[in-house]
């Protein structure tokens, strides 16, 4: 038993400080976020600026929209990877506390995961998003030439629908 007690007191302090890696995703998602956001706003500004530069052009509203449709889409990703970042910080490293003193201020908490469960939950949900948004990309280039076309697009927008809505009473029952 003796022995035991004396390897515990070598393993334990070891396995509990090796959890501050967690530190090397967390630095990389926040480097990945801020440059998602910087890429997401260079495509909304080249969208913008292709409006501008041929203003009155009703042909050029389908190629401005994708731009800024990808920058949405880039900042939901990033968005994506600074809950990831936030949320295995505060489960692995420690709560946050500037983030506690304005959850107490505002009622409100930009990361309630007090599991890995609930992280997955918030982060399943930011990327359902993303992927409706790149259906929406997608959906503006798409021609519809026979009705069997129509019926497939109809199809789509029915089963993202259904999933979305799923997803959420799903979600709202397991946190009630």
């Amino acid at each position: 038993m003796r022995r035991l007690s004396q390897l515990e007191r070598v393993v334990e302090p070891f396995l509990w400080y090796f959890r501050l890696f967690v530190i090397i995703p967390v630095i990389f998602s926040l480097l990945s976020t801020f440059a998602l956001f910087i890429l997401g706003s260079h495509e909304i500004l080249l969208g913008l600026g292709i409006q501008f530069r041929n203003y009155g052009d009703s042909t050029i509203y389908i190629k401005t929209l994708g731009y800024i449709i990808t920058g949405i889409d880039l900042y939901l990703i990033g968005i994506i990877l600074l809950l990831f970042a936030l949320g295995i910080y505060e489960l692995f490293i420690s709560k946050i506390d500037a983030g506690l003193a304005r959850d107490r201020a505002t009622d409100v908490s930009l990361m309630q995961a007090q599991s890995l469960d609930q992280l997955k939950d918030k982060l399943l949900k930011t990327i359902v998003m993303a992927l409706v948004v790149t259906f929406f990309k997608q959906l503006i280039a798409f021609s519809v030439k026979t009705p069997l076309d129509l019926l497939y697009l109809a199809a789509a927008i029915l089963i993202i629908a259904i999933s979305t809505y799923l997803m959420y009473r799903v979600s709202s029952e397991a946190h009630h």
